[in-house]
């Protein structure tokens, strides 16, 4: 595995269990220097420190790390963080990416990645962050997971909680006079279509 790999494969492990860090480092019994080290690419991770690692994440990382999946890269469309940004183009290239980089991976699905633009989702996701979409199909809204779908002819990733009368539309930014918490009610609800979940996260890849 190569350096940019190792980085991966720390923020997704980062990602899938909300850890920092410090924290990811206190569970695996390395430094805080050494996780940003391979994080910014300026170190490798040990087979020793990789089989730590998915030891204690077992039960949600992939021990196989050269499985891969495939999913549809589209360099143009946006998915908002903040305001809606519109669909640019359904060009896309079919890529190759390591299974661990999506939380929960089924053998059946498929996955699309696109681009997030804004600060609604920070710190969770941020501007430019390559999102990894599961597409849905029917499947029921699971409650605060965040989803990417369309409203209004836009494209919005906010987290969503569904009630038997109404849809929460929230973001993860604390500064909530801004990015304000939206409850549609249930004839509103029928002109939002769910494309996907997110189940993983890229940064800083151009």
């Amino acid at each position: 595995m190569g350096k940019t790999e190792d980085k991966l494969f720390l923020k997704q492990i980062r990602f899938e269990h909300r850890l920092s860090q410090q924290e990811l480092a206190q569970k695996i019994g390395v430094s805080k220097g050494y996780i940003s080290l391979v994080e910014l690419e300026k170190s490798a991770l040990s087979q020793k420190v990789r089989d730590k690692i998915l030891e204690t994440f077992s039960n949600t990382s992939q021990k196989n790390s050269m499985e891969i999946i495939r999913a549809k890269l589209f360099l143009d469309v946006i998915g908002s963080c903040g305001g809606g940004a519109y669909v640019q183009s359904q060009e896309y290239e079919l890529v190759e990416i390591p299974a661990y980089l999506v939380n929960k991976h089924g053998p059946n699905k498929e996955y699309s990645i696109i681009t997030a633009k804004g600060e609604s989702m920070e710190p969770f996701i941020k501007d430019n962050d390559k999102l990894i979409i599961e597409h849905c199909k029917d499947e029921q809204i699971i409650d605060n997971r965040v989803y990417i779908f369309c409203y209004q002819d836009k494209i919005f990733i906010k987290r969503l909680v569904r009630n038997l009368n109404e849809l929460i539309i929230q973001s993860d930014n604390p500064d909530k006079n801004i990015y304000k918490t939206i409850h549609l009610i249930k004839e509103e609800m029928n002109d939002v279509y769910i494309i996907g979940q997110v189940v993983g996260i890229m940064r800083n890849i151009k």
